[in-house]
This record gives structure tokens, C-alpha cells and sequence, in this order.
């Protein structure tokens, strides 16, 4: 029967659904051959803020979607002229004039919590190795022709070259497992005893690696006690349609959140003003203390009435106006005739 690996369903996916012409020559890791596990996610604390980060901290690991060539940073944003510099050149169009957002994509984190000169030196070491893998190759060992036997195009050949995902994810493994503390012992006397100039080998640093697909860290045959496997969380930049909205209305939810807390709170603090200060008469809550009973009494009844007009139909408040209008106006005028009478000047 033969069974596929989710590695191989997702890859031969991806190359359908984006129509790829030319794919990865590399063979794809059986995980079943290395008795590979899936690792479980770790959480470890890292700052938030980019700026904290110290040079060597943290390293970046990007990918061609088609091309696979492997690219190293410091940095979450790829720098144009830093990431073409890193390619090489093997051939007419091999190295791109600029950077293209939508085919460079995050493969890996390496974190150093420990020492950011580790680090530096790890990120050293996996440059080289990247540049001796695409210069130093024995024609006698590069694939030209197919399983068929047909001549392979001179252009795919090229792209074989630069095809360095594999090569890279064995690197990484390689240069981290120099760091454990257990290496000297593992290692033959021949491996231990040729050292290559890396900072902290043999100290038993801990280092945290997160991909983007936790599935590719089956390309590199065995991995080191000291390093803890997790998966990377997409950044907030990410294109992808559905994350973006789903960002979108989380942030709508929380302003509109954070709004409506506001505004609850303004109202809680105007009630109390009001309360402290005046009661429901309007008088001062002092001097409504020191009036007489007899007044406080009329006070309350007046309260009183009000909260029951205002539990009345609108148009029953409207009449209840124009007959207090119309009254005030026939007192007037029953004044002025009066004051007219008796001979008094009408104000």
C-alpha cells in the first residue's frame, strides 16, 4: 500500500494549487525513516519589542516559495541589498533584481536567550556553509539527467543549485548540535577534535527554534538535546486574507470595547458630581441641610410632582404649559389693569 507522509500531501498541494513549473529536486524527508515525532510547543518568554532585541539574538531564516534559496537575517524585515548579496550567482537570472514580498517567505526563528555572541557566530557558520554548498559541488554528483534518463534543461540545473532549504535545515541542526554539552561524547574523536571556530561550543546553550511548518525540521537526520522545537506565530503583517480580516475585527471589537468603557465611566463620574454636590432639587446639598422642615417638606413634595410629570404622556406636558402660559399671561394682565386704576406706572 502506498501511504504518503503530510509533508508530501501539503507540498504536492501547494505546487498544484500555485501551478510551480519547476519544484524542489531535493527527495522529501521520510519522517517515518528517522523515527521522527512531531515536537511539542514550547512557550518561552522573548521581548516584545524589536529594539530590545541585541544583534545575534534572534536570526531569521527566509525561503524562495519556487527558487528555495535560503536567506539569513537579523531582522524580521528582509533588506533588499543584505538578502541579494547572500544569493549566488550560478547562472544567467539566478539572482533576482529585487526581492519579492510574496515569494520570500519566514522559514524559521532561531532564538539565543542566553548570549547574543553565540548567536552571531551561529549565523557566521550558517552563511558559510549555505555558500560552500552552492560553489563547492563535484560535477560527477549533480544530477543531469531524470530517472527516465532524459537531460535535465540547463535552467532547472540552475535551479538545483540554488534549491538550498534542505541543505540549510541540516546545517542548522549540524551547527546546534556543536553547542550541546553531550556533543564531545557522541561525537567521534576525529569530529570532536576539529573545531571550526564557533563561539560556545560544547556549553550546553539553550536555543529555541520556531517553523513555520513544524514538518521541516525532518530534513536534518537527528537534533540535539539542547534545542526545543515550536511553531512560529504568523506576524501581524500577514497577507493572507482571513488572518488580516479576523485582525481587522478583533482590533473593531476592542476599540469598540474600550469605547463603551468610557463612555460608562464618564456617566458614573457625572452621576457622582451630581449626587455629591446638588440633590434632586437643585439646591446646594449644604444649604438644603440647613433649611427648616417645613421647607424641606415642600422641597420634597415639589421633587415629588416633578417625577410623576415626567412619567406623563409628552402631550399631556405640552397642554400642562400652554395653560401655565396662559395663566401667567391673564395674571399680567389683570395686574396691569389694576395698576392702571390706581395710577401706577405699568413696568
Amino acid at each position: 500500500m502506498n501511504t504518503r507522509t503530510p509533508p508530501q500531501i501539503v507540498r504536492q498541494a501547494i505546487f498544484s494549487f500555485r501551478g510551480v513549473r519547476y519544484s524542489s529536486t531535493n527527495a522529501i524527508p521520510d519522517s517515518s525513516s528517522i523515527n521522527y515525532q512531531p515536537p511539542k510547543s514550547t512557550t518561552q518568554e522573548e521581548p516584545t519589542n524589536s529594539e530590545s532585541l541585541k544583534p545575534g539574538q534572534k536570526i531569521y531564516v527566509f525561503y524562495h516559495l519556487q527558487k528555495k534559496n535560503v536567506v539569513y537575517s537579523f531582522t524580521r524585515a528582509l533588506n533588499n541589498a543584505h538578502a541579494l548579496s547572500q544569493i549566488s550567482f550560478n547562472g544567467k537570472k539566478t539572482v533576482p533584481a529585487a526581492l519579492r514580498k510574496d515569494l520570500w517567505h519566514p522559514l524559521a526563528t532561531l532564538t539565543f536567550p542566553s548570549s547574543p555572541e553565540i548567536g552571531r557566530s551561529v549565523f557566521q557558520k550558517l552563511r558559510e556553509y549555505r555558500r560552500r554548498h552552492e560553489q563547492e559541488w563535484d560535477p560527477e554528483d549533480f544530477v543531469k539527467k531524470d530517472d527516465q534518463g532524459n537531460p535535465i534543461p540547463y535552467k532547472k540545473q540552475l535551479r538545483q543549485l540554488g534549491d538550498q532549504k534542505a541543505n540549510s535545515i541540516a546545517d542548522i541542526a549540524a551547527v546546534l548540535r556543536r553547542l550541546s554539552s553531550s556533543f564531545a561524547e557522541e561525537a567521534g574523536e576525529e569530529e570532536a577534535k576539529g573545531k571550526i571556530g564557533l563561539i560556545g561550543e560544547g556549553t550546553g546553550a539553550k536555543v529555541e527554534v520556531k517553523w513555520s511548518d513544524i514538518y521541516d525540521n525532518a530534513f536534518a537526520e537527528k537534533w540535539s538535546e539542547n534545542v526545543k522545537h515550536s511553531v512560529l506565530e504568523p506576524y501581524n503583517n500577514n497577507r493572507d486574507p482571513e488572518t488580516r480580516g479576523n485582525s481587522r475585527k478583533q482590533q473593531q471589537e476592542q476599540k469598540r470595547a474600550s469605547e463603551a468603557s468610557i463612555r460608562a465611566e464618564k456617566k458614573r463620574a457625572r452621576r457622582a458630581k451630581y449626587s455629591d454636590v446638588k440633590t434632586r432639587s437643585g439646591i446646594h446639598a449644604t444649604k438644603y441641610k440647613a433649611l427648616p422642615r417645613e421647607e424641606k417638606m415642600e422641597i420634597r413634595e415639589k421633587v415629588r410632582l416633578g417625577r410623576e410629570r415626567k412619567k406623563e404622556p409628552e402631550y399631556i406636558k405640552k397642554r400642562a404649559k400652554i395653560l401655565e402660559k396662559k395663566e401667567a399671561r391673564e395674571m399680567r394682565e389683570k395686574m396691569k389693569k389694576l395698576n392702571v386704576e390706581d395710577g401706577l406706572d405699568v413696568l
